[in-house]
């Protein structure tokens, strides 16, 4: 192998990069990428490992989550309501009486993103949203229930503003880092 040569491990989105000695991983954070980097260190000492940036800011993506469980828990009961049962009637109601406003997003469990994505989403058309889930039966479904009593929570405005209006940037800086070939000065 040369000394500019690349290894790239497909899938794991980790490259080992061999230059004058000194090697450098880039991986995620998951625990088999952060083992794999100590057992290449016997190999290369003078191994770095360096967790991907994009990683690192879903990371804080995932950590708002946690510290607002009342919006985890409605945009997982909104989830199953709205997303979970497109053939429903409340797709139908969701429509008719919101014809402008666009379901809110698939949400990835592993991108967080997603979820911000909906918050902004739910924040932006709260009062629309709870307009429609006014009409529907509490009989239907346990996740009918459970959002509209979380919608009844003043709570939920109050979050649900706050993380719309200081976390717009962590979205737009996980998309940038996700695309290939940026530099982080961008």
């Amino acid at each position: 192998m040369d000394s500019k040569s690349k290894a790239n491990d497909g899938p794991l989105d980790s490259k080992l990069v061999i230059a004058n000695l000194t090697s450098t991983t880039k991986a995620d954070a998951a625990a088999y990428m952060l083992q794999a980097a100590i057992n290449l260190k016997i190999f290369y000492p003078k191994l770095i490992h360096c967790t991907c940036v994009a990683h690192r800011v879903n990371r804080i993506a995932e950590e708002i989550r946690n510290l607002f469980p009342l919006v985890n828990h409605f945009i997982n009961y909104m989830k199953k309501v709205f997303l979970k049962a497109p053939l429903r009637v409340q797709m139908q109601m969701y429509k008719e009486k919101l014809p402008g406003v666009p379901l809110p997003p698939k949400l990835v469990i592993t991108r967080w993103e997603t979820g911000l994505e909906a918050v902004f989403s739910y924040f932006e058309h709260c009062d629309e949203i709870q307009l429609v889930m006014s009409e529907f039966n509490d009989n239907i479904s346990e996740a009918i229930r459970e959002a509209k009593k979380i919608l009844k929570n003043p709570k939920l405005k109050q979050q649900l503003a706050y993380i719309n209006g200081n976390y717009k940037l962590i979205v737009s800086t996980i998309t940038l880092l996700e695309r290939q070939e940026v530099n982080l000065c961008e």
